[in-house]
This record gives structure tokens, C-alpha cells and sequence, in this order.
């Protein structure tokens, strides 16, 4: 099942997808992964991974 529009970088759509490591969202469009993390009451809420540049 395809999120439609889901991705907010972009607004392109999102393709659930599972690794070792556990479930995520990968958009088509830009390649952003958003994780999928399940609270306690079963209600699942996103985390974005982000990669900041550190300054010198």
C-alpha cells in the first residue's frame, strides 16, 4: 500500500519497506526515509532520520 503525497520533503509518495533493522517509508520521488515507531498503545507514530552537516 502506497501513501500517496505522504512525503514531507517533497509531497511524493511513500512505499513501506522492512530490513533487518525494522519498518520504514521510503519515498520514491527524493529517497527520504521516514522510520516507523509503534508506542506503547499501539498507535504508530513517524520519525524522520536527518543528516545534519556540522559546522568546522
Amino acid at each position: 500500500m502506497y501513501l500517496l503525497k505522504g512525503c514531507s520533503r517533497c509531497k511524493g509518495d511513500l512505499c513501506p519497506q522492512e530490513d533487518m533493522y525494522g519498518a520504514y517509508l521510503r519515498c520514491l520521488q527524493c529517497g527520504r526515509i521516514t522510520e516507523q515507531a509503534t508506542l506503547v498503545s499501539g498507535v504508530s507514530a513517524n520519525r524522520t532520520r536527518t543528516s545534519r552537516k556540522q559546522a568546522a
